[in-house]
Formats: structure tokens, sequence, C-alpha cells
């Protein structure tokens, strides 16, 4: 590929998230850390030296697929070939380390739909592998006579992803992949029950699902609003279906349904409007308060459930719910940081996660004060790069630091979200988190 052609990448409709003083210091360090990971058989090594590094090399959330993504935009940004060759290196890597597999879940070839859909402007080959995948996402789907297989497949890892995976441009000609659009859009319709009064009894989960709950819940029934395991999931995915044009019989129901059952269960907090990671079954609506609020991420918390809202807002053109929706997130803003439970600087459930959405925000609002919040995200996760560190970001696990590299839970992500905020380039990626 000709260097010129790489211009192409700019987008008209990003600008830079922070000011170009920050964006240098931000680049100085990502080319720290990309000059590291350069080499395949590096990364390799370190990799398997640690056996607890969230690490499995064909999927998009926690391997190679991510590192390609990192070079790509790096070198979208930069324009430089040596780190567009990389990402083309660590692609043909991803797809090696995926042929080995001897199985696939629907999960991981979703993900991966929309890994190759970042590519397809820099090679063609990957728009042939993605609706190649697409097609065969489409019909594993529509040959499974089950709603839901467990009681999360639901989620951003269940239908909802798919559906974000599915809405993916595609050939008029092939009808497949909308007739499989229609079967996710109506499980997420039908799993959401917006008629129903006794709705909200499909949509709770045994606590026990949710380690985190266990202590607190033991096996009792409970709502998990999250974006990443709860209802704010098929919220999002339903709207951005709407957003493609999708439209059936009671999805505009399903999203007030949900966007509404929110905000009635929102909790009113010094800093503003917040949620609880989980609301069992049977609480009454008046002891919610006493609830406390999740982390303020992407998987828990305002950000995941604000984005959702917003995108629900947008797709039913109700102006009102998405100003909620951002006096949330300008809520949560202020909320104080030993209180937010995002030491971690990982994309799932740390600071990256929020810089991301803070970010989306920022460029459909251009508000000043989500601009001032980006810097100070930005300038808290560039203190926490360890220069000696083997991926230049360590991550806490079990009360220890772990080196990780994956998307979610790793320095791939870290350095993500950070390029989105000093980049021209909308970060395509984040479809796979249900975002855009």
């Amino acid at each position: 590929m000709e260097q010129s052609l790489l211009a192409g990448f700019i987008t008209s409709t990003w600008e830079l998230s922070l000011d170009h003083a920050l964006q240098q210091q931000v680049m100085e360090v990502l080319l720290v850390l990309a000059e590291r990971l350069a080499d395949p058989a590096v990364v390799q090594t370190h990799v398997t030296s640690q056996p607890k590094n969230h690490w499995s090399a064909a999927t998009l959330f926690s391997g190679l697929p991510g590192l390609a993504l990192f070079f790509l935009f790096l070198a979208r940004i930069t324009r430089e070939q040596c780190w567009f060759d990389c990402a083309l290196r660590y692609a043909l890597l991803a797809r090696e380390a995926c042929e080995r597999q001897s199985s696939i879940s629907l999960r991981d070839l979703s993900q991966w739909c929309v890994f190759l859909f970042c590519f397809e402007q820099v090679d063609a080959s990957s728009q042939r592998a993605r609706l190649t995948l697409q097609t065969r996402v489409a019909q594993q789907l529509v040959d499974t006579r089950q709603q839901f297989p467990t009681p999360l497949a639901y989620d951003v890892m269940g239908v909802s992803g798919l559906l974000g995976a599915l809405l993916l441009p595609h050939s008029d000609e092939d009808d497949l992949i909308p007739r499989a659009c229609e079967v996710a859009a109506s499980r997420l319709v039908a799993f959401v029950a917006p008629h129903d009064p006794q709705r909200e009894a499909g949509w709770a989960v045994p606590a026990s699902y949710f380690p985190a709950q266990v202590a607190r819940y033991q096996e009792t029934p409970i709502i998990n609003c999250g974006l990443a395991h709860g209802i704010a999931g098929p919220l999002a995915a339903l709207s951005l279906a709407r957003l493609a044009g999708w439209s059936m019989p009671h999805q505009e129901d399903a999203i007030r349904c949900l966007s509404s059952w929110l905000f009635q269960h929102r909790l009113e907090m010094p800093w503003g409007i917040d949620w609880p990671a989980v609301i069992p079954l049977d609480l009454p609506l008046e002891e919610v308060q006493r609830l406390p609020p999740a982390r303020t991420a992407w998987c828990y918390g305002t950000p995941g459930i604000a984005r959702a809202c917003w995108l629900a807002g947008h797709a039913l053109e109700e102006q009102e719910l998405q100003a909620q929706a951002l006096l949330a997130m300008e809520g949560v803003m202020r909320r104080p940081e030993e209180t937010r439970q995002i030491a971690s600087l990982s994309l799932c459930h740390g600071k990256a996660g929020f810089l991301l959405q803070a970010t989306l925000f920022y460029q459909e609002t251009h508000l000043p004060s989500l601009r001032e919040e980006i810097a100070l995200l930005t300038r808290q996760m560039l203190s926490g790069f360890e220069p000696t560190a083997p991926f230049g970001f360590r991550f806490p696990l079990s009360g220890a630091h772990i080196d990780a590299l994956g998307l979610m839970l790793g320095a791939t992500g870290t350095a993500l979200a950070l390029l989105a905020a000093c980049s021209p380039c909308e970060p395509q990626w984040a479809r796979a988190l249900l975002l855009i």
C-alpha cells in the first residue's frame, strides 16, 4: 500500500478532543509503547510468561485483533507506513490464531466482524472476510431456535452484541443478514416485553452470576443495570438498530420501556444522577435510593447507561431523553475521584472506558465540561504509564498488578481510548461495545 492512501482515514466529522500540547504528550507515550509492541516475538514472550493476564490470542476483547487495531489507528494519526505494516502483521497473526481454534463462539465471530470492518478502507480482503463472517453469524442465529441459551445471553456478549455486528453494512442482495437482524431484534424485544406487567421478572438473573454481588445478595434475583451484562445492553442494541433504519413491532416501545425504567430507578447523589450496579427484583422503588452507586465505567455505572440512553433518545428523536442522559454524564463528572471506583486504567471497568465515553459525548455535544474531563482523565492515565513495564501500563488483579495486553482489561484498550481522544478518526471498534 502507498503511504499517501493513509490520508484517506481522516474524517471530517471528528475533531481533536485534546489541546495540541496534551495530544503531543499522549503521542510520545504511545509511540514508546508502539516501539515496544512492534515485535510479535517479544509480545509473545511476555504474554506467555504470566498466566493470569486475560490473554486469548484469537479474540478481539483479549487478543491479537486488539493489538492490530492499536497499530491501525496509530497509523491513521501518524500516517506512518511502519505502523500500518505492524497493523497488517498482527491482523495476519490474529487470523492464523483464529484458524487454529478448534471451535469459535458466535460471540467471537461477531466481534471479528467489527474488527474486520475497521480494516476495510485499507484492505479489500477484510471486507470480503467480514461479509463471509457476517453471513455465518446470521445463519447460526437464524438456525438457533432457543430464545436465550443462558440467562445472560441477552447482553453485549450475547444477542445484543450479535445485533450490533449484524447491523454493519452488507450487500443489498443478501437477505440472510436482514433476517438475522430481525431475529436478534425480535428476541430482544421479547426479552424486554414492554407490554407485560411482569416483565421485570424476565430481566432478573440470580446474583450468583455476578461474583461481586454474591456476598451481598446470595441467590436473590437481581436486575443488572449495566451496559456490559445488564439491561442497558439491549437498550443500546435496539437503539442502534433503529438508527440503522430497522423498525419492527414494539421495538420503540421496548426502547422507551428500558430507558424509562432506568431513569425511574436512578440514584440522586450529591453530584447528580447515578445508578446502582444491580437492583434486587423485589426491592420497592422508594428503597432504591439506599443502594450504593456503581463504579464510573463502561461495564457498570453512569457512563455506559447514559450512553445507552443517549442513543435511545437519538433513535426515538426525543431530545428530552438525550438531555437527561447528558445531565447524568455531566453529574458523574462531578463525582469525587475517591468514590469513582476506577483505579484501573482498563477499558472495561477503569478510566479508559470513562475516557472513551466522555470523548464520544464531546464529539456530539462539544460541551467544554466534557473536554475538561477528557483532559483530566488523559493526564491521570498518562501518569500511570510505567516505562519499565512490558506493556507500559499495569492493571490490578487480586491485590497485585499484572502486565495485561488485551482490549478490555489491558494496555491495548487503554491505548486505543487515548488515541480516540487525540485523533480526528472515529473509533469504529467501539461498535463492539455498543457505543456507536
